[in-house]
């Protein structure tokens, strides 16, 4: 559960962050095809028109950066 994260423009890069602190970046996917739940409110802004949050997506938790 969570709070569902929705946009009309949408470009997303999905990153998993391993046991190790390895990270994965996986492709670009739209909002519009998939459900994505925000983890917490809580987000990081890493520069004009990005941010980086926590979420779930097919059950797992992953590190979102969004650009708009």
């Amino acid at each position: 559960s969570g709070i569902a994260l929705k946009s009309k423009k949408p470009n997303v890069v999905i990153c998993s962050v391993g046991p190790k602190g390895d990270k994965h970046f996986d492709a670009v996917f739209n909002f519009e095809d998939m459900e994505v739940f925000l983890h917490t409110p809580d987000f990081l802004l890493t520069g004009a028109n990005t941010v980086v949050v926590v979420g779930i997506h097919d059950r797992e938790f992953r590190l979102f950066r969004l650009e708009f």
